[in-house]
């Protein structure tokens, strides 16, 4: 039964781009579509992802899997945390969706 065990743990993946956000299972970035600025006032982070998920099932995952990381919800796709933004549009093509993620100082500092 313990050997089992191993088998049933499903490792959670992260973006290379914005290190400590995780991606849902069964994403893949696109290297293609990536840009990172480092700036004094804060980092502004691009990059998007394909998944054959819903744009909802993208939107019910981050609900559930960025406010244990300190992540809070501003609306269904936005979420805030240490002075930045975290925002995701999706564009649905055939049976796959985009989901682009954007990462920018928020401008309140908040």
């Amino acid at each position: 039964m313990l050997t089992a065990l191993p088998a049933l743990a499903v490792e959670t993946a992260y973006s290379s781009v914005i290190d400590d956000l995780p991606l849902m299972q069964g994403m893949v970035e696109k290297p293609d579509d990536t840009v990172v600025f480092d700036k004094p006032g804060g980092r502004i982070a691009e990059f998007s992802a394909e998944t054959s998920a819903t744009p909802d099932a993208v939107k019910n995952f981050y609900q559930q899997a960025l406010p244990p990381l300190g992540w809070q919800s501003r609306k269904p796709s936005t979420f805030v945390r240490d002075g930045e933004t975290l925002k995701m549009d999706f564009d649905k093509t055939g049976g796959e969706t985009l989901v682009h993620f954007t990462l920018t100082p928020n401008a309140q500092g908040k």
